[in-house]
């Protein structure tokens, strides 16, 4: 046998503790997490999501619901979310919520997997567990979202963990899966599949690059599929390809400003010691097998999954956060790496004392190191105000739909909260404008904004509703157009543009003139 053809053994688990650790990790995950409210505010960005799921189950696809750049399986998690919730009895938006929130406790879960797999010990495991709980910006989006990245962490991760199995089909799958939440997640299927051919395995490495292949394939021929299926392939084509492509609209801000911006993130979302000494413990630890391995380098890189897993994504996972960085759950990708390096940092503690009369003190550290962040997370959490946002979203949407005629449906530009919090629809796709949506639109209408408000006039909705979600000069074209057309009363951050005789119906019921809320 060739050494090129070799395969690495693998390191034999305790499987009872392996699985009381993964069941210990999702207990926390579940306890921590359910700390925030249910019943948070509802923001634009999740509200996307929840209203593509809600008419998704009402059949009617993504895409063709509301237009949108990521690719639909948030909005399809949510859907699931939605379904369960009706039979439940909860609201839509709950529904959705506690879909997702089920996806945020499985992270935890393939994060501890990760752990313990690739350092052979589920107290490491449950180290990078409760490191990954620790980080409030992904703990308060589980309850709170639908946040469309929070199942592709779980996705990506799980990729991670398939590799160090070296299980390349599952990891097509996952990688699969992870690329359709968000397209920059694809680089896990990229590296699913370099670590396939890398790979010393004694069954080929183009076998085991076809089996991330064909497992990739799987759900991406059910998506492409369905939506052909719908007469809705283009509308997908459009939206996750050709509009990031060629529309997609970040302004003026520059390399240097996203670098600054940042640690800035981190400081207001994120225990910066736990982000920046993980990802720092796991360069460290990737350093050191580098520098141990010497003249067996290429050795390594075909057969470290910490080399030729961790190390390469993460390099990616930077990469493209300094390419397009936004907010906070931009970070998310970063969090399992950080994870792990406080994994990996007490691995090389356990193995050196392992190898003294101390020992059993390695043990103990961890310990105590995974439950005081579980309780300093769960004081933390705890203290997190519970306002009664939606509380005031839901009257105000109530009002606004009181005053819609039987069988009639608004236009809504901006922000679809409204639409998901009374279960209505648009007329119109076209909701989310921001980041260059509205030049799409006003390119793709003929006439260009002179065309896009006579299609409105044509219609003549009794209701078109502005939120602060679409902002700019086209934005404030169309609101001066929709004064001269319309009468307009506003309900807390909404400015609505009514009909004459449905603005004679709001008089009637007080709705003109009252406080808003």
């Amino acid at each position: 046998m060739t050494r090129g053809r070799e395969t690495p053994a693998r390191p034999r688990y305790d499987r009872r503790g392996l699985l009381g650790g993964a069941a210990l990790a999702l207990v926390v995950a579940v306890g921590l997490f359910s700390q925030f409210n249910l019943h948070s505010g509802l923001r634009r960005d999740e509200a996307i999501y929840a209203y593509g799921g809600q008419q998704l189950m009402d059949g009617v696809p993504f895409y063709t619901s509301i237009f949108d750049v990521k690719p639909p399986l948030a909005a399809t998690i949510a859907g699931v979310g939605v379904a369960i919730g009706r039979t439940l009895g909860l609201s839509d938006l709950s529904g959705a919520r506690l879909a997702f929130f089920f996806f945020a406790c499985l992270s935890v879960l393939a994060v501890y997997l990760l752990g313990a797999w690739l350092f052979a010990s589920p107290l490491c495991g449950l180290l990078a567990a409760a490191t990954f709980v620790s980080f409030q910006g992904f703990a308060a989006d589980a309850l709170t979202g639908p946040n469309a990245k929070t199942p592709g962490i779980f996705f990506a991760v799980l990729t991670m963990a398939m590799l160090v199995r070296s299980s390349y089909f599952w990891a097509g799958i996952a990688g699969a899966l992870a690329l359709l939440v968000w397209q920059p997640l694809g680089l896990y299927l990229v590296v699913a599949f370099l670590a396939a051919i890398l790979t010393p395995a004694r069954e080929g490495r183009w076998l085991l690059a076809g089996r991330v292949l064909a497992g990739a394939a799987i759900p991406l021929s059910i998506l492409t599929v369905y939506y052909w299926l719908e007469g809705a392939l283009d509308d997908l084509i459009e939206a996750v390809f050709v509009y990031p492509i060629s529309y997609r609209d970040r302004g003026d801000e520059t390399l240097l400003d996203r670098l600054q911006r940042i640690p800035e993130v981190v400081t207001a979302y994120y225990p910066e010691v736990l982000f920046w000494g993980g990802l720092t413990l796991l360069l460290v630890v990737a350093g050191l097998r580098i520098v141990r391995s010497r003249s067996d380098f290429a050795q390594l890189i075909r057969s470290d999954p910490l080399i030729n897993v961790l190390l390469v994504s993460f390099l990616l996972v930077v990469a493209v956060s300094i390419t397009d960085f936004q907010g906070y759950p931009d970070l998310y990708p970063a969090l399992p790496y950080a994870a792990i390096g406080v994994a990996g940092g007490f691995d090389l503690l356990r193995r050196r004392l392992d190898a003294t009369r101390f020992g059993g003190a390695a043990i103990a550290a961890g310990v105590v190191i995974a439950v005081a962040l579980v309780v300093s997370s769960a004081i933390a959490y705890s203290r997190t105000p519970i306002g009664d946002q939606l509380a005031h979203q839901v009257r105000n949407a109530d009002s606004i739909a009181r005053l819609l005629p039987e069988d009639e449906l608004p236009y809504v530009y901006g922000d679809p909260t409204p639409l998901v919090l009374t279960g209505l629809r648009s007329q119109s796709p076209y909701i989310y404008l921001a980041a260059g949506a509205d030049d799409w639109v006003i390119d793709h209408t003929p006439g260009g904004l002179a065309g896009w408000q006579a299609q409105i006039a044509d219609d003549d909705p009794p209701m078109i509703i502005l939120s602060g979600g679409w902002k700019g000069e086209d934005a404030e074209a169309m609101k001066r157009w929709l004064e001269t057309n319309y009468r307009s009363i506003r309900r807390g951050e909404l400015e609505i543009f009514l009909r004459p005789s449905v603005y004679e119906r709001a008089e009637q019921i007080g709705l003109v003139g009252s406080a808003t809320e």
